[in-house]
């Protein structure tokens, strides 16, 4: 119950970030499964790295003391250094994070998988195929299957 509560607020924070209006796919160069890095043999997608980057860029945003709750003031081209070092070790920790898991053969159930895509279609339905890929551009992901990876990522790390 807990792992579907956190897919929900999930996808309310991605409608949450539609305010902010920016398409990321300009950020991090390439888009969708293409690799960008390998971390101790793991190849690391574009569209997970770009996830992962507007993450840290939305921490960075919130750590300034004039940040005002509006995401259109971040200016996506110019990404600090600083944020895309954070990105770096952030990717790095859920790699180590995701080797630890496999090491200790730790895994999504199968209903955990099913509802990704459970949540994902009842999002669409809802909302939209349009909306929800309006969703992913804000959050730096170019396709549904490259948010269903990095959600799973992320629920995986957690476990």
């Amino acid at each position: 119950m807990k792992k579907i509560i956190a897919l929900i607020l999930s996808i309310v924070f991605i409608a949450a970030l539609s305010g902010c209006g920016k398409d990321t796919s300009n950020i991090a160069g390439p888009s969708g499964t293409d690799a960008v890095m390998t971390i101790d043999g793991t190849e690391v997608s574009a569209d997970f790295y770009r996830y992962t980057m507007v993450g840290e860029a939305m921490k960075k945003a919130h750590q300034d003391p004039n940040f005002t709750g509006d995401y259109s003031a971040i200016d996506w081209n110019s990404i600090s250094d600083e944020v895309k070092d954070a990105t770096l070790k952030a990717i790095k920790g859920r790699a180590a994070l995701l080797a630890y898991a496999e090491k200790l053969n730790i895994k999504l159930s199968s209903e955990e998988l099913e509802s990704v895509d459970s949540m994902v279609s009842d999002y669409i339905e809802r909302n939209g195929k349009n909306n929800f890929m309006t969703q992913l551009k804000i959050m730096g992901l170019s396709t549904e299957d490259g948010f269903k990876d990095s959600y799973k990522k992320e629920l995986l790390s957690s476990k």
